[in-house]
Protein backbone atom coordinates (compact mmCIF):
# COMPACT_ATOMS: atom_id res chain seq x y z
CA UNK A 1 0.00 0.00 0.00
CA UNK A 2 1.49 3.30 -0.70
CA UNK A 3 1.96 6.07 1.91
CA UNK A 4 1.67 9.79 0.82
CA UNK A 5 2.35 12.35 2.43
CA UNK A 6 -0.34 12.67 4.91
CA UNK A 7 -1.00 13.30 8.26
CA UNK A 8 -3.82 11.08 9.66
CA UNK A 9 -5.99 10.25 12.52
CA UNK A 10 -7.86 7.73 13.44
CA UNK A 11 -11.34 7.23 14.82
CA UNK A 12 -12.12 5.54 17.64
CA UNK A 13 -12.77 2.16 17.83
CA UNK A 14 -16.24 1.15 16.17
CA UNK A 15 -19.14 0.85 18.44
CA UNK A 16 -21.63 -1.78 17.77
CA UNK A 17 -25.03 0.20 16.18
CA UNK A 18 -23.69 3.38 17.11
CA UNK A 19 -25.85 6.31 15.36
CA UNK A 20 -22.05 7.20 13.61
CA UNK A 21 -18.49 6.03 13.14
CA UNK A 22 -15.21 8.14 12.50
CA UNK A 23 -13.08 6.06 10.31
CA UNK A 24 -10.24 8.47 10.04
CA UNK A 25 -9.39 12.02 9.51
CA UNK A 26 -6.77 13.80 8.63
CA UNK A 27 -4.58 16.25 5.95
CA UNK A 28 -3.17 15.65 3.05
CA UNK A 29 0.09 17.85 2.43
CA UNK A 30 1.06 18.47 -1.51
CA UNK A 31 2.42 15.20 -2.87
CA UNK A 32 2.73 15.00 -7.10
CA UNK A 33 1.84 11.75 -6.80
CA UNK A 34 -1.03 11.33 -4.57
CA UNK A 35 -3.53 9.15 -6.21
CA UNK A 36 -6.84 7.17 -4.77
CA UNK A 37 -8.90 5.05 -6.49
CA UNK A 38 -11.42 2.84 -4.79
CA UNK A 39 -13.79 0.51 -6.78
CA UNK A 40 -17.53 0.24 -4.83
CA UNK A 41 -15.94 -0.84 -1.61
CA UNK A 42 -15.87 1.66 0.59
CA UNK A 43 -18.99 1.87 3.44
CA UNK A 44 -18.15 4.72 4.52
CA UNK A 45 -18.68 8.68 3.23
CA UNK A 46 -15.50 10.89 2.20
CA UNK A 47 -15.61 14.96 3.10
CA UNK A 48 -12.77 16.38 1.71
CA UNK A 49 -12.19 20.42 1.41
CA UNK A 50 -9.45 21.74 -0.74
CA UNK A 51 -7.31 24.47 1.30
CA UNK A 52 -4.87 24.88 -1.78
CA UNK A 53 -3.19 23.67 -5.49
CA UNK A 54 -5.48 21.52 -7.74
CA UNK A 55 -6.26 17.74 -8.42
CA UNK A 56 -8.63 16.15 -10.78
CA UNK A 57 -11.92 13.77 -9.31
CA UNK A 58 -13.50 10.88 -11.39
CA UNK A 59 -16.92 9.62 -10.22
CA UNK A 60 -20.04 8.09 -11.73
CA UNK A 61 -18.78 8.87 -15.29
CA UNK A 62 -17.97 12.48 -14.65
CA UNK A 63 -14.66 14.57 -14.52
CA UNK A 64 -13.95 17.58 -11.98
CA UNK A 65 -11.12 19.14 -11.83
CA UNK A 66 -11.13 20.25 -8.28
CA UNK A 67 -9.35 23.93 -7.02
CA UNK A 68 -8.99 25.46 -3.39
CA UNK A 69 -12.11 26.18 -2.00
CA UNK A 70 -13.69 23.21 -3.38
CA UNK A 71 -15.00 21.05 -1.76
CA UNK A 72 -16.45 17.26 -2.95
CA UNK A 73 -18.64 14.35 -1.18
CA UNK A 74 -18.29 10.35 -2.28
CA UNK A 75 -20.87 8.44 -1.02
CA UNK A 76 -20.91 4.67 0.11
CA UNK A 77 -20.67 2.20 -2.78
CA UNK A 78 -19.18 4.67 -5.72
CA UNK A 79 -16.53 3.85 -7.57
CA UNK A 80 -14.56 6.89 -7.92
CA UNK A 81 -10.69 8.13 -7.99
CA UNK A 82 -9.17 11.38 -7.44
CA UNK A 83 -5.30 12.44 -7.43
CA UNK A 84 -3.26 15.56 -7.32
CA UNK A 85 -2.31 17.86 -10.10
CA UNK A 86 1.74 16.99 -10.47
CA UNK A 87 2.62 20.21 -11.30
CA UNK A 88 0.52 22.60 -8.60
CA UNK A 89 -0.83 19.48 -5.85
CA UNK A 90 -3.46 19.91 -3.79
CA UNK A 91 -3.28 20.22 0.15
CA UNK A 92 -6.73 19.42 1.06
CA UNK A 93 -8.46 18.07 4.91
CA UNK A 94 -10.89 15.44 4.73
CA UNK A 95 -13.10 13.12 7.16
CA UNK A 96 -14.13 9.39 6.28
CA UNK A 97 -17.30 9.17 8.40
CA UNK A 98 -20.58 6.37 8.10
CA UNK A 99 -23.06 5.19 9.99
CA UNK A 100 -26.82 5.51 9.92
CA UNK A 101 -26.39 9.17 11.44
CA UNK A 102 -25.01 10.35 7.75
CA UNK A 103 -27.52 8.23 6.22
CA UNK A 104 -30.29 10.32 7.38
CA UNK A 105 -28.56 13.64 7.30
CA UNK A 106 -28.06 12.77 3.74
CA UNK A 107 -31.42 11.77 2.89
CA UNK A 108 -32.97 15.24 5.09
CA UNK A 109 -30.92 17.25 3.03
CA UNK A 110 -31.22 15.70 -0.16
CA UNK A 111 -27.38 15.44 -0.78
CA UNK A 112 -27.62 11.39 -2.44
CA UNK A 113 -25.81 11.59 -5.65
CA UNK A 114 -24.44 14.87 -5.38
CA UNK A 115 -20.54 15.10 -5.14
CA UNK A 116 -19.05 18.39 -6.36
CA UNK A 117 -19.69 21.79 -4.44
CA UNK A 118 -17.72 24.81 -6.47
CA UNK A 119 -15.53 27.56 -4.57
CA UNK A 120 -18.02 26.57 -1.24
CA UNK A 121 -15.96 28.07 1.37
CA UNK A 122 -16.20 26.01 4.26
CA UNK A 123 -12.53 25.98 5.55
CA UNK A 124 -13.22 26.83 9.26
CA UNK A 125 -15.98 23.86 9.07
CA UNK A 126 -13.35 21.15 8.26
CA UNK A 127 -10.87 22.70 9.82
CA UNK A 128 -13.12 22.79 13.53
CA UNK A 129 -14.18 18.95 12.70
CA UNK A 130 -10.33 18.03 11.98
CA UNK A 131 -9.74 19.79 15.59
CA UNK A 132 -12.15 17.74 16.96
CA UNK A 133 -10.90 14.78 16.41
CA UNK A 134 -6.79 15.44 16.85
CA UNK A 135 -8.44 16.28 20.55
CA UNK A 136 -10.60 13.20 21.60
CA UNK A 137 -12.04 12.99 24.25
CA UNK A 138 -15.21 12.90 26.45
CA UNK A 139 -17.87 14.27 24.54
CA UNK A 140 -16.55 13.97 21.07
CA UNK A 141 -18.55 12.03 19.66
CA UNK A 142 -21.21 14.06 20.13
CA UNK A 143 -19.23 17.42 18.90
CA UNK A 144 -18.29 15.71 15.70
CA UNK A 145 -21.67 14.48 15.21
CA UNK A 146 -22.92 18.42 15.62
CA UNK A 147 -19.84 19.97 13.48
CA UNK A 148 -20.58 17.12 10.46
CA UNK A 149 -24.50 17.68 10.76
CA UNK A 150 -23.39 21.49 9.99
CA UNK A 151 -20.97 20.96 7.45
CA UNK A 152 -24.08 18.61 5.60
CA UNK A 153 -26.65 21.77 6.01
CA UNK A 154 -23.92 24.12 4.61
CA UNK A 155 -23.39 22.11 1.67
CA UNK A 156 -27.20 21.83 0.97
CA UNK A 157 -28.06 25.78 1.89
CA UNK A 158 -24.89 26.25 -0.97
CA UNK A 159 -26.46 23.94 -3.72
CA UNK A 160 -29.59 25.90 -2.95
CA UNK A 161 -27.62 28.60 -3.82
CA UNK A 162 -25.93 27.68 -6.75
CA UNK A 163 -28.77 25.22 -8.90
CA UNK A 164 -26.05 24.95 -11.81
CA UNK A 165 -24.19 22.66 -9.23
CA UNK A 166 -26.77 20.13 -10.09
CA UNK A 167 -25.69 20.53 -13.88
CA UNK A 168 -22.68 17.49 -14.98
CA UNK A 169 -19.32 18.71 -14.50
CA UNK A 170 -19.04 19.46 -17.92
CA UNK A 171 -21.66 22.06 -17.75
CA UNK A 172 -20.16 23.67 -14.76
CA UNK A 173 -16.79 24.55 -16.43
CA UNK A 174 -18.61 25.82 -19.64
CA UNK A 175 -21.12 27.93 -17.50
CA UNK A 176 -17.78 29.49 -15.61
CA UNK A 177 -16.30 29.99 -18.94
CA UNK A 178 -18.81 31.62 -20.64
CA UNK A 179 -19.98 33.85 -17.37
CA UNK A 180 -16.04 35.02 -17.65
CA UNK A 181 -15.64 35.56 -21.74
CA UNK A 182 -19.32 36.72 -21.75
CA UNK A 183 -18.08 39.76 -24.15
CA UNK A 184 -15.79 37.86 -26.38
CA UNK A 185 -16.66 36.42 -29.69
CA UNK A 186 -16.48 32.44 -28.52
CA UNK A 187 -16.13 29.80 -30.97
CA UNK A 188 -17.50 25.95 -30.74
CA UNK A 189 -13.61 25.36 -30.87
CA UNK A 190 -12.58 27.33 -27.64
CA UNK A 191 -15.66 25.38 -25.83
CA UNK A 192 -14.41 22.18 -26.92
CA UNK A 193 -11.02 22.86 -25.17
CA UNK A 194 -12.72 24.10 -21.90
CA UNK A 195 -13.96 20.51 -21.76
CA UNK A 196 -11.22 18.70 -23.87
CA UNK A 197 -13.94 17.26 -26.44
CA UNK A 198 -14.12 17.45 -30.12
CA UNK A 199 -16.48 19.45 -31.35
CA UNK A 200 -17.99 16.99 -33.85
CA UNK A 201 -18.96 15.55 -30.77
CA UNK A 202 -20.57 18.00 -28.30
CA UNK A 203 -24.08 19.42 -30.11
CA UNK A 204 -24.20 20.50 -26.33
CA UNK A 205 -21.03 22.98 -27.59
CA UNK A 206 -23.43 24.54 -30.30
CA UNK A 207 -26.78 24.53 -27.82
CA UNK A 208 -24.77 26.93 -25.69
CA UNK A 209 -23.37 29.26 -28.29
CA UNK A 210 -26.89 29.67 -29.68
CA UNK A 211 -28.38 30.07 -25.91
CA UNK A 212 -25.04 32.53 -25.24
CA UNK A 213 -25.96 34.88 -28.65
CA UNK A 214 -29.75 34.71 -28.27
CA UNK A 215 -29.07 35.99 -24.64
CA UNK A 216 -27.24 38.81 -26.38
Amino acid sequence: MAHWHETIYLGPAPVPDAPLTLHAAGITHPDPEYRIARRNLQEFYVLEYVLRGHGELVCAGEHYKISAGDVYFLQPGSTHEYYSDRRDPWEKVWVNVGGKLMDSLCEAYRLHGLVYFHNCRMETDFMEALALVRQWGAGTDLAISLQLHRILANLREWRDLHPEMRHSADGIRLKEFLDSHWQEDISVEDLAAVIRKSPAQEKMLRDFLLLKRWAE
